[in-house]
């Protein structure tokens, strides 16, 4: 299976140019499939939407849909009250999937997919698991959030960038001083909320038996070749008791 991200926000990662996104997509979309040879899963970057971007989002899928996108992943709920086609909907884990009563409840929606939010643990994941059907999706390398998995308003607050639209302002990558209450400079110019890269190279057999079904690697911000070869190892059937090293 493969993602592809569509924003259509200048000030966010963006695949596609704003005005004629959809339609390099639906010329491009042919050979694409022939090429990859797996379902295509598109994220559409509208993840929490205001009322006057609902037609619009709307049309949009109806577009990627014509377009030959097999399933979309997605953030708001307000989509499950739309005009859709008949497309797969993914529910993303920024829409903070982190407990057996919330998985239930996407189920119980209609969701073909799930992804669970990044900082399970195996234990939890398999507790999901056995309490749904529905297919679980996973983080298995990359990027690591300090908050829970869609409910991060620390760019939000500071910046006017919510997370939520696509915008995160990557706060919790920026340096800070720690300061104690007498005003001592504890450490400085440090990355103090900035989480090493989730690294599960070794849990891979651990997370399927646990009930993950697909696996995701989080590459935003990253170069193309960070998930080039990431995806190279995984398919390659590397010695997978040996990790891989994760550098910052």
């Amino acid at each position: 299976m493969t993602e592809l991200e569509i924003q259509k926000d200048e000030n966010r990662g963006r695949l596609l140019d704003n005005e004629h996104w959809s339609d390099v997509l639906i010329q491009a979309m042919p050979y694409f499939k022939q090429w990859v040879g797996k379902t295509v899963v598109v994220k559409y970057g509208g993840n929490a939407m205001i009322n006057n971007e609902l037609k619009e989002a709307e049309k949009t899928i109806w577009d990627l849909y014509e377009a030959g996108v097999d399933a979309l992943i997605v953030q708001d709920m307000a989509l499950l009250e739309m005009n859709l086609p008949p497309i797969a909907l993914h529910a993303s884990t920024q829409m903070n999937n982190r407990s057996v009563e919330k998985v239930r409840l996407l189920e119980a929606c209609g969701f073909s997919q799930i992804v669970l939010a990044r900082e399970l643990p195996l234990s939890e994941i398999r507790q999901i698991s056995e309490a749904v059907e529905t297919p679980l999706e996973a983080f298995i390398h990359g990027a690591l959030c300090v908050s829970y998995s869609g409910e991060c308003y620390a760019s939000q607050h500071c910046f006017n960038r919510s997370a939520n639209r696509g915008e995160c302002a990557q706060f919790c990558r920026m340096s800070f001083d720690l300061l104690n209450a007498d005003g001592t400079v504890l450490a400085k110019n440090k990355h103090l909320l900035s989480l090493r890269d989730m690294n599960r190279t070794t849990s891979v057999e651990d997370m399927m038996l646990a009930g993950i079904s697909s696996f995701k690697i989080e590459g935003r911000l990253k170069e193309q070749c960070f998930e080039g070869l990431w995806c190279q190892w995984f398919q390659t059937g590397n010695d997978r008791r040996k990790p891989m090293p994760c550098k910052r």
